[in-house]
């Protein structure tokens, strides 16, 4: 049983469980297909709270599959341009990011990871000048990688219907406000009728709801101990050589389908050995702690944009153009 993948899962989320988070296994669905995710892990990163009562809790997500082998080690190609390709996808912002988008910096300069790679290349160590019948190839990587997408995809369209109900909630709170000043304000736009409304009484629309969730997710990829995990970099004379172990890289995946988390953009995928669970957890934290800094400078600067965003959502949905 050891040579099976199951006590990889098992260890992985122990070390997440010593390290404050909350893992365990998980599922998702697609294409109406319920699957398996090794582990979800989540940890409280802090909160802010806003008029009304009302807090905004920010909770990192490691949303992760593990991959045990015992043939095949993994060379994993350096990439050119660092995170080039992947733009703002990286942590993955599993709320809807219209109603709370802002500009940030990168999330590369906050975020340090020692290796960027772009492409993985497995080899059956055993049988290295055979290149038939998977040998030389990416595809369990590949397949990881997939999973973590639709999962993704997933856990996104869930968060989404988590803040949809709570425009909903607030909506219902307000409605007779909002009634009102329809009938008092003639001709105008829904839009300014809710900018009033919250410019009024601001508490009155943010009490509605006592704690509103901001969820990052970042993809992780854990690899067992006892195969290779090695960079692999093409030099300048064409030649392939093999410079280092790693332990923890970054790692941009091209999903397969226009269905994917983010068409036309890389997903990212944060990899370690199981040994080094700890460093990485350690690196996206940090980049994480940040991103979120500036997550709550911007929303103490536009409390009252929040709740109009929220309401506008709502009237949207229930009245359609």
């Amino acid at each position: 049983m050891e040579q099976s993948g199951i006590p990889l899962e098992i260890r992985t989320r122990r070390v997440l469980k010593e390290l404050g988070y909350y893992a365990h296994r998980e599922y998702y669905r697609q294409n109406d297909v319920t699957h398996e995710l090794d582990f979800l892990a989540v940890k409280t990163m802090g909160g802010l709270e806003l008029p009304g009562g009302m807090e905004f809790l920010f909770q990192l997500h490691l949303v992760g599959e593990c991959k045990h082998s015992e043939t095949d080690d993994l060379f994993l190609f350096k990439a050119e341009n660092g995170l080039a390709g992947v733009g703002g996808n990286f942590p993955v912002r599993l709320y809807p990011e219209d109603r709370y988008h802002e500009e940030y910096d990168s999330f590369e300069a906050s975020c340090e990871f020692p290796f960027y790679g772009e492409r993985f290349v497995e080899v059956n160590a055993n049988n290295y000048k055979w290149r038939k019948d998977g040998n030389y190839s990416d595809r369990v990587i590949y397949e990881a990688c997939e999973r973590l997408v639709a999962a993704c995809r997933f856990y996104k369209g869930y968060h989404t219907e988590g803040h949809d109900s709570v425009g909903e909630e607030i909506f219902d709170r307000v409605k007779d406000d909002y009634e009102s000043l329809a009938r008092s304000m003639v001709n105008a736009d829904p839009e300014k009728i809710v900018h009033r409304l919250v410019e009024e009484d601001p508490g009155h629309v943010f009490a509605a709801v006592g704690l509103l969730l901001l969820d990052f997710a970042v993809p992780v990829l854990v690899l067992d101990d006892n195969r290779g995990f090695i960079e692999a970099t093409l030099a300048d004379d064409g030649k392939v050589t093999f410079v280092q172990e790693l332990d923890v890289a970054f790692y941009s995946h091209v999903p397969r389908t226009s269905e994917s988390y983010s068409p036309g953009v890389a997903f990212p995928v944060a990899v370690c050995k199981q040994r080094s669970l700890s460093k990485l957890t350690r690196i996206v934290e940090t980049g994480t702690e940040e991103l979120i800094e500036k997550v709550k400078v911007s929303l103490r600067d536009r409390q009252s944009r929040i709740a109009e965003k929220l309401l506008m959502s709502e009237i949207n949905r229930r009245n359609p153009k």
